[in-house]
């Protein structure tokens, strides 16, 4: 039986793609909320991040202290990403300053 998630030995991020991450996630900060990102591209031994996804909008949740997305909002991200090859690789969320990094119940 194969394994439905190929480990990954190797990431390559575009500089590009680390720099726009931040940039997004640094401006929602401003705004007093917790934000985040969607990694998408090939799943591999060696994955390529090829797309990001920042959700925003009805069903994502961004307060101080939270940052939840909606099943409903990835299953919009996966029909538009199955037919272009693309899957879910990480997921990017940060924490507002002095706000702990503690794994929710889902991680």
């Amino acid at each position: 039986m194969n394994e439905p998630y190929p480990r990954i030995n190797r990431w390559v991020l575009p500089s590009a793609t680390f720099s726009a991450t931040l940039r997004a996630v640094q401006e929602e900060s401003q705004s007093v909320r917790e934000a985040g990102a969607l990694w998408l591209g090939s799943r591999a031994d060696t994955a390529h991040v090829t797309a990001i996804v920042f959700p925003t909008g009805k069903g994502v949740q961004a307060t101080a202290g939270k940052w939840k997305v909606s099943p409903e909002v990835f299953g919009v991200v996966t029909r538009w990403a199955k037919p272009q090859g693309l899957c879910l690789l990480g997921v990017v969320h940060t924490h507002l300053h002095g706000v702990p990094p503690r794994l929710s119940r889902a991680d």
